[in-house]
């Protein structure tokens, strides 16, 4: 079970997308992946994005760690929805 204030600001705060790159008849969800890696290809890789796609924070699962922190998603998330917010100040 999702941690309630993680599935609230999911719920509340983001537009969730998922991209799976597994089909190998199709290459275009790699592609975009590679877009966003920047050479980082780690799954899951969880990338917080403007209306424009820049990129405003990330997440990846290294993989010499068997599980990620609560923590680590909760404050890519919050600092995903500052960089938002500071972008839209301006």
């Amino acid at each position: 079970m999702p941690r309630p204030e993680i599935f609230e600001s999911l719920k509340n705060d983001f537009v969730l997308c998922s991209l799976y790159t597994d089909d190998p008849f199709d290459p275009r969800p790699a592609v975009l992946l590679q877009e966003f890696a920047e050479g980082d290809l780690t799954v899951p890789l969880y990338v917080v994005v403007d209306h424009d796609g820049n990129e405003l924070s990330r997440l990846g699962w290294p993989a010499h760690k068997p599980v990620m922190e609560v923590e680590e998603f909760a404050k890519m998330l919050e600092d995903g929805k500052k960089e938002f917010a500071a972008a839209n100040k301006r």
